[in-house]
């Protein structure tokens, strides 16, 4: 009878076991078993993960102010019709002979050789006309053309003195030897010369500062011979942004009229 007893009680001690040993089990599976999130849950998630992404750096913008536009020694001095240099009758302390013996600032002259170069290359001759013109030059060669044409004739194909490019030295005029009639004429921009020299001078830091669209702008007529050096980062900027005048892009009056 006590033997009966004890194996009865052994196996309600057994079935306990396993019962407990299930329970277990389940508890186990039930707290690491994936559980659906919540709203709450995901919002938290994705929260924590826009955290963790990296930002993309952000890409800086041009800085305009990098050089002055005032200033007649600055790679991005404007001189215009309603902006003369100062003091006005500046002149370049770097000038240097380009390798026709014509004067220019000797910060263009790699570049200026180089674009030369590179037309030669390609079959087109690149002849340097005129460079760096003194306010003493300039005051004569404004009153020849008065003389020969008119002041209001003059005002759109000269500038005045003390509002030329040609002062700073960072302007030159090249001509063509294709057509040689048209060198400092409007057929130059459909000479070889001229069409190469559109296509390509940004590619040296310099622009055709003075074209047919936007003469209103920079106040003379057409001079696709004539090129300013700014640079390459401004001439990169400038083509990117598809603007063609210096006017423009800083935001800075020009115009037919004199204003002094």
């Amino acid at each position: 009878m006590r033997l009966q007893k004890k194996s009865h009680k052994v196996a309600i001690l057994t079935v306990f076991g396993l019962l407990l040993v299930i329970i277990a089990t389940v508890a186990c599976w039930w707290f690491l078993a994936p559980k659906a999130s919540t709203p709450q849950v995901k919002a938290h998630a994705n929260a924590r993960s826009k955290e963790q992404t990296p930002k993309k750096p952000a890409v800086p913008s041009f800085n305009k102010s990098l050089y002055s536009t005032t200033d007649p020694a600055s790679l991005w001095i404007v001189v215009n019709k309603a902006h003369r240099l100062n003091p006005v009758d500046y002149s370049p302390t770097d000038l240097s002979y380009a390798p026709n013996g014509v004067l220019v600032s000797g910060r263009i002259l790699p570049d200026l050789n180089a674009l030369i170069s590179a037309g030669a290359a390609q079959g087109v001759t690149l002849p340097i006309v005129s460079g760096f013109r003194s306010y003493g030059n300039q005051v004569t060669l404004y009153n020849k053309y008065v003389a020969q044409y008119s002041q209001a004739t003059t005002d759109t194909i000269s500038a005045r003195p003390g509002h030329s490019e040609h002062q700073t030295g960072l302007a030159v005029d090249l001509g063509t030897v294709t057509n040689p009639g048209c060198s400092l004429n409007p057929c130059f921009t459909d000479a070889a010369e001229g069409q190469w020299i559109t296509a390509h001078a940004h590619e040296y830091g310099f622009i055709v500062r003075y074209t047919k669209e936007n003469s209103a702008v920079t106040g003379y007529d057409p001079e696709g011979w004539h090129i300013r050096y700014i640079g390459h980062e401004l001439a990169d900027e400038l083509t990117k942004e598809n603007i063609t005048t210096l006017e423009t892009f800083f935001k800075i009056t020009g115009g037919t009229t004199y204003i002094d």
